[in-house]
């Protein structure tokens, strides 16, 4: 579980309804400064092969679903005039609802709290970027109700160092959000990020 205190989880919950917009990265609430929140649901990998199909053998995990599955099927239902990217598969190393945290989830991400245009984005057109996004990915109707804001931040990862160092090396350069002391962006995109069995847990 994280190790944050009482006081600043109560100002900043590890996850928020997405009816409630969290405060911009960084800002500053009652001393406390907020940390980075994504939009997206938590999937556990093993429901990645149902919603993605099989990974072809020569392709990396994480990189086949962003760049192949994931890109095509947001080019096949995104609307011209909706000013966002395609969701983001992610490997979530933090706090998880699965009852053994060593279990390993993806996250599908479709927005963040990295700057006050990205959250008034977000706002602005909430439903139908909810909708697409969840078009994109195959999602049916009730996983409409699992989507929060959650909290990722160093503080909060409960995996061992082994696993982080895996996740590092998935990491390519992109403008999707920030860390506190590394980037996590675009995994995936352009090819950059490394084997994407890393998600396996040692």
């Amino acid at each position: 579980m994280s190790n944050k205190s009482e006081k600043f989880l109560q100002i900043f919950p590890m996850a928020f309804d997405v009816d409630k917009l969290p405060p911009v990265v960084n800002s500053i609430i009652d001393g406390y400064r907020a940390p980075h929140y994504a939009l997206g649901w938590l999937v556990p990998v093993d429901e990645a092969t149902p919603l993605f199909g099989v990974i072809p053998k020569d392709r990396r995990p994480l990189n086949y679903y962003n760049t192949v599955v994931l890109a095509e099927q947001w080019r096949n239902v995104k609307e011209k005039d909706l000013n966002f990217g395609r969701p983001i598969a992610i490997i979530w190393d933090y706090d998880t609802p699965a009852e053994d945290q060593k279990a390993t989830y993806l996250m599908l991400h479709i927005g963040t709290n990295s700057s006050q245009a990205a959250l008034a984005r977000v706002a602005e057109h909430k439903e139908v970027l909810i909708a697409k996004s969840m078009q994109a990915i195959g999602f049916p109707s009730e996983k409409r109700a699992q989507l929060k804001w959650h909290q990722h931040d160093i503080q909060s990862q409960t995996v061992q160092k082994n696993t982080l160092l895996q996740f590092l090396l998935l990491v390519s350069s992109g403008d999707c959000f920030y860390g506190n002391a590394y980037r996590i962006s675009n995994i995936g995109r352009g090819g950059g990020g490394r084997d994407g069995e890393g998600w396996r847990k040692k």
